[in-house]
C-alpha cells in the first residue's frame, strides 16, 4: 500500500528513507507472531504472517487507500482534477501545514484503529505506526527527522493508561531512523469529544489546548506530528501551532482520514 504526495512539475523526486530502524524488532515481531498469535481486527481471522496493516488480506484487499491525486495542504483525494472543496469552500482556514492520511476511516482500517484505541488491542500500535512511514518519505531530506504524537491529557491518559499516538510515533521514528520527541508537547487542556461537533466547534473546542513542551530550538527542524485519526484537522492544526511558533516545520501524518 502506497501513498503519494502531489508532485509538482520540475519538482526533484522525493528521496526515500535511506534507514530501516526497526528491523532488529521485527525478529520479535515474528517470534511473537508464532507465540502469541494476532487476529485481524475487522474479521477475527488469525493472522499467519506479518502484514503491512495488521489484517488479513481479505481485508487488506477492502481498505480505502489515498491516492496520488491529493489535495497538497489537506491531503484529502481530489477526483477529476478538481480543486479541493474542503480547503476552498471557506469553512475552514487553509492548513498552515501538509498532513497526509494512509486511508479512508471506515470499513477495515477504522476497525484497526478502533480496536486498538478502545477495544484492548494495544499490540496493533506498532503495525498503524508502521504504516505512516511511506507518507513520511517523500519529505525526508537531510535533516533527521524528530516525530512528536499528539498528546492525551495526563487525566486521559492515567485512565486509558497508553497513548495510541505515542506508541505510534515511536515506531516511526524507529523505521525512519528518527528521534522520538513525546515531551515536544502538552496537552494542558482536557476537551470534549470532538464527535457530534460540526467543524467550526471542532475548532473551537481545542484551541489552545497545546503548548510546547521541554524542547530545544526547534528552527529549521523537521517534524512529524502523528495522529491516528484526522476528521477537520482541528486537533492537528492546534497541536502543531506552538511547533511552527518555534520555527519547525511540521508535517502531519495520521492512518486515516475522514471524508
Amino acid at each position: 500500500m502506497t501513498t503519494t504526495r502531489a508532485v509538482e512539475a520540475g519538482e526533484t523526486p522525493p528521496r526515500r528513507a535511506r534507514f530501516d530502524g526497526d528491523r532488529p524488532f521485527i525478529v520479535f515481531e515474528r517470534l511473537g507472531a508464532v507465540l502469541f498469535p494476532m487476529s485481524c481486527p475487522a474479521c477475527r481471522r488469525f493472522l499467519g504472517r506479518i502484514e503491512s496493516w495488521p489484517l488479513c488480506g481479505e481485508c487488506l484487499t477492502r481498505v480505502e487507500c489515498t491516492g496520488a491525486a491529493i489535495c497538497a495542504g489537506c491531503g484529502r483525494p481530489l477526483h477529476g482534477g478538481e480543486a479541493c472543496k474542503s480547503c476552498g469552500d471557506g469553512r475552514l482556514p487553509p492548513p498552515a501545514f501538509p498532513i497526509r492520511s494512509a486511508a479512508r476511516y471506515a470499513g477495515p482500517a477504522k476497525e484497526a484503529i478502533v480496536a486498538a484505541k478502545s477495544g484492548g488491542r494495544a499490540d496493533l500500535a506498532a503495525w498503524l505506526g508502521r504504516t505512516l512511514a511511506p507518507l513520511a518519505e517523500p519529505f525526508l531530506d537531510a535533516r533527521r527527522p524528530d516525530v512528536v504524537p499528539v498528546p492525551l491529557h495526563p487525566a486521559k491518559l492515567a485512565l486509558r493508561g497508553w497513548s495510541l499516538p505515542d506508541r505510534m510515533a515511536r515506531r516511526l521514528a524507529l523505521k525512519l531512523g528518527g528521534r522520538f520527541r513525546p515531551a515536544w508537547l502538552e496537552r494542558i487542556r482536557e476537551t470534549p469529544t470532538q464527535v457530534g461537533r460540526d467543524w467550526n466547534q471542532r475548532w473551537e473546542n481545542v484551541a489552545g489546548a497545546f503548548v510546547r513542551g521541554r524542547a530545544p530550538s526547534l528552527a529549521g527542524r523537521l517534524v512529524f506530528l502523528v495522529d491516528d485519526v484526522a476528521t477537520s484537522g482541528s486537533t492537528l492544526a492546534a497541536a502543531g501551532a506552538p511547533l511552527l511558533d518555534a520555527g519547525a516545520e511540521v508535517v502531519g501524518l495520521t492512518v486515516a482520514r475522514v471524508w
